[in-house]
């Protein structure tokens, strides 16, 4: 059915998300500062910079990259688009198998939401 086939592609499909720390605090291992750069893999902190293009590089460095076929970058509100652009080139750079989208999403608190499929 049509929702067994949707339930299956869900499985092959990575979430990022790369925010700002309200607070200072320690997860997982990793001392965050308020105020700095966090990022998200599948709702897990796995990342933290200053800088949230840093964060982002990172956090993909951790993705199940090897069956993937398509990343799209959705950049949020805070975002400058000539960022988001220079991490899409550099994404493309580092993963030239891939294909490499860049969006504006203007999403708010979020510098980046970025799918893995």
């Amino acid at each position: 059915t049509n929702c067994e086939i949707m339930a299956e592609a869900i499985k092959s499909v990575s979430s990022i998300e790369v925010t700002h720390s309200i607070r200072s605090c320690k997860i997982g291992g990793l001392d965050i500062k308020k105020k700095q750069a966090i990022g998200l893999l599948n709702g897990t902190i796995v990342a933290v910079q200053d800088a949230a293009k840093d964060v982002l590089y990172d956090v993909l460095e951790k993705a199940p990259l090897d069956q993937a076929e398509i990343i799209t970058v959705y950049y949020g509100e805070d975002t400058e688009e000539t960022e988001a652009e220079i991490c899409g080139n550099e994404i493309r750079e580092k993963y030239p198998q891939l294909q490499v989208e860049v969006v504006n999403g203007g999403q708010p608190h979020y510098n980046y939401i970025v799918s893995v499929e």
